[in-house]
């Protein structure tokens, strides 16, 4: 098919062609590279090596932390089941440039140490970084319901709502305040009362997960997880 459509990239003059029986085709080494080079693309946007490399690390300390973060990533498991994912299955040494016949579950215990050394400043530059890659607005929403009763009219407030009663109703059913607090600027009362249930949807989903479903934990670190 190849040879009657001419396919092929290179001149037709030029070059030897052999019919091959791809069954019969055997591999050396094969390795997997497809998420371990996603996530090595997500690390060069993110620039942490570029991070890294400013706290004076040297090259490759640098290609050893990222190998271990992809690793981390891809197959979350101990030191020693690290090692020999890295050396039998993964390609992420080849994707980061480190040896990888150079890998001890000791190096990966030394450079995990060495990250939490700069966990803080890691996490405030990644903070940065994300938000602007993606346009990001670096907010902490805090919420504090509260159902607060007052005495007198609050003619004066600014923040509270007054609630008006017609002739024959029972006032105690209009005379609670709601507040909502945030640190969320520029927003109007209609959008944080719409966030606030949409939280308070997602916590009741959680509740219900694990009281009334019941569902057990995973461990994604853990050597016995499924």
């Amino acid at each position: 098919m190849i040879k009657k459509q001419k396919l092929w990239d290179i001149p037709q003059a030029k070059g030897d062609w052999e019919t091959v029986n791809v069954s019969t085709i055997k591999n050396k080494d094969a390795r997997e590279i497809g998420v371990e080079w996603l996530c090595k693309q997500a690390i060069d946007q993110l620039g942490v090596e570029h991070f890294l490399r400013e706290q004076n690390w040297d090259d490759e300390t640098i290609q050893l932390a990222t190998a271990h973060i992809i690793s981390r990533a891809v197959y979350p498991a101990s030191e020693l089941k690290t090692v020999s994912f890295i050396k039998e299955n993964s390609a992420v040494c080849e994707v980061t440039g480190f040896d990888k016949e150079k890998i001890t579950k000791d190096m990966l215990y030394k450079i995990s140490h060495k990250l939490y050394s700069v966990k803080t400043p890691l996490e405030r530059y990644l903070s940065q970084r994300t938000n602007k890659l993606f346009d990001l607005d670096d907010k902490i929403l805090i919420y504090d319901l509260t159902n607060t009763y007052f005495e007198g009219q609050m003619r004066r407030s600014k923040k509270g709502v007054r609630c008006e009663h017609k002739k024959g109703e029972d006032p105690d059913k209009k005379s609670g305040i709601y507040f909502l607090r945030t640190s969320l600027n520029g927003k109007d009362e209609k959008t944080l009362w719409t966030i606030y249930n949409i939280i308070c949807e997602i916590e009741y989903t959680f509740r219900a997960l694990k009281t009334d479903l019941d569902l057990r934990p995973i461990y994604h670190k853990s050597d016995d997880a499924y």
